[in-house]
């Protein structure tokens, strides 16, 4: 919604930014996808033989995930203007783009995070909340990211990415600890 957006609102130089901040950002999901890739498959065997080592490898998987990721977003979010100018070898570039990217790193960060909750759902063939959390959002995230874009260019777009993944992983860990993991604290 927010690139759709953004192309529909604002001049292409602008879209070109967002590109550019939203391709830096997919840095941290791609980091921890092996996390994903390992785990799911592992929590599946373990609710279809009801391990009760299950939350321990759970928690051992969300470590895993915030070793990885946290440090990787610190980085980027941290040297931003960086890793954008060593990138595309353009210092304009870098300046437009510097806020977005620390704007959209931190959403692909909670992103992050919220994969292994994610999978723990999938693994109990619970898809509710995800279908749930998913259709609010686009309803939600349409209006707000067009006010958003209206207000602040390409910053509110990333702002309201930012926001709905945050959203996600506030809802996501909740339910998934609520339901799935009673007594394991979030």
């Amino acid at each position: 919604v927010d690139k759709l957006v953004v192309s529909k609102m604002l001049p292409l130089r602008e879209l070109g930014y967002y590109t550019v901040a939203t391709t830096v950002a997919s840095i941290v999901l791609m980091a921890v996808a092996p996390v994903h890739a390992t785990f799911f498959p592992r929590f599946t065997q373990m609710v279809a033989a009801a391990d009760r080592k299950l939350a321990q490898t759970y928690h051992r998987a969300a470590q895993a995930v915030s070793l990885i990721a946290i440090p990787v977003a610190g980085v980027l979010c941290t040297f931003s203007g960086e890793v954008v100018s060593v990138w595309t070898r353009e210092p304009s570039v870098a300046a437009e783009t510097r806020w977005l990217v620390v704007l959209l790193v931190s959403g692909a960060l909670f992103n992050a995070l919220v994969t292994v909750p994610y999978a723990l759902q999938l693994a109990h063939g619970w898809t509710a909340p995800a279908l749930a959390l998913n259709a609010c959002g686009a309803v939600v995230m349409v209006p707000a990211t067009i006010a958003a874009v209206s207000a602040a260019g390409t910053a509110g777009a990333a702002g309201a990415w930012l926001a709905l993944h945050a959203s996600f992983l506030l809802v996501g860990g909740f339910v998934t600890h609520r339901r799935l993991l009673r007594g394991e604290g979030t």
